[in-house]
């Protein structure tokens, strides 16, 4: 049966392996080993409750074999029984305590059961046994982002930058964390780093040149904007921070009919509570294409800068305080 199961791409199409190990457990039903075979493969066929059957059978006779129990958890997950899952996987990690996937399926279970506090201490237990999956520290930086703890998600943010290079996401998301946690300076040295790594990319030159403006580097910011404009030059925010000028147009011609009341510009400005609205609805306006946690991070921070500089400039205008 492992030698037919093995061969790659059979076990797809041919039922020969699943009829063996099913006949060896007609043989020797006290052999854990060939039931927990079995299940496996009757779950690899679509057949999960079944395969719950015979993980049952081989957990009856060792109760601490860790790869049923496991795969006990994964189905009772699968499945919505979220408690049931807790406790196989629970007993797994009395069993292998020192073993990462055990830890971060038992957290995937606290997560099911919205324990998010247990759920980051598994992942954590997770990370620190195996620190080279990235996968749970995006998961961490999740949970992180969720409890505004930025510092923490910047942590694992920048390993997973530095081990996945080509990880533009990471990049932003990144930076969008340092700028929650309101460490400017970092989050400039991360977009100045990744503008090398990604030569086209227009967002990190304005986001840097919104950073710098907001530390008082308007002669950096400029040189920011500019690079950014090069990038992406049809970006009218862009032109507006650099004080470029719209094309003007020609006077439309009078029409022969009644003529219709002006309509008066609107402020370019807001203020008080609305402040706070158009912020929160411009972030998940901007982010709507990706609901990512990262994409409304860096979305709200840049609604946030936009919004803010319109402010500042339209109290200059009118000879107030900003």
């Amino acid at each position: 049966a492992l030698d037919r199961y093995f061969e790659t791409g059979r076990y797809k199409t041919e039922k020969t392996a699943l009829e063996i190990a099913e006949y060896a457990v007609l043989v020797d039903p006290a052999c854990s080993e060939a039931q927990r075979f079995y299940a496996f493969l009757l779950n690899a066929a679509g057949s999960p409750k079944k395969a719950r059957i015979h993980y049952e059978a081989a957990v009856a006779k060792r109760p601490n074999d860790v790869r049923s129990l496991v795969a006990l958890g994964r189905i009772e997950v699968e499945q919505g029984n979220f408690d049931a899952a807790r406790v196989y996987l629970e007993r797994a990690v009395k069993a292998r305590p020192e073993d990462p996937e055990v830890h971060f399926r038992l957290a995937e279970a606290w997560l099911k059961l919205d324990d998010k506090g247990k759920a980051v201490s598994e992942f954590e237990r997770a990370r620190d046994l195996d620190a080279s999956d990235m996968e749970t520290r995006r998961q961490l930086v999740k949970l992180y982002s969720d409890a505004r703890r930025y510092n923490d998600a910047s942590r694992e943010l920048a390993v997973i930058v530095e081990r996945e290079p080509d990880n533009l996401e990471a990049v932003f998301a990144l930076g969008a964390c340092l700028r929650a946690a309101d460490r400017r300076l970092d989050a400039i040295a991360v977009y100045s780093k990744a503008s090398d790594r990604f030569p086209t990319v227009s967002r990190l030159h304005k986001f840097r040149g919104d950073l710098l403006r907001s530390v008082g580097n308007s002669d950096g910011a400029s040189a920011a904007y500019e690079a950014a404009l090069k990038l992406a030059p049809n970006d009218q925010r862009l032109k507006a921070r650099l004080g470029v000028k719209a094309p003007e147009t020609r006077p439309a011609v009078p029409s022969a009919g009644p003529s219709k009341p002006a309509i008066p510009p609107p402020n370019d400005y807001i203020g008080g509570d609305d402040l706070v609205d158009e912020t929160v609805r411009g972030a998940r306006l901007m982010a709507e294409a990706d609901s990512t946690r990262e994409r409304f991070h860096l979305a709200a921070n840049d609604a946030v800068m936009e919004i803010n500089w319109r402010g500042k400039k339209a109290c200059s205008e009118n000879g107030a305080a900003p």
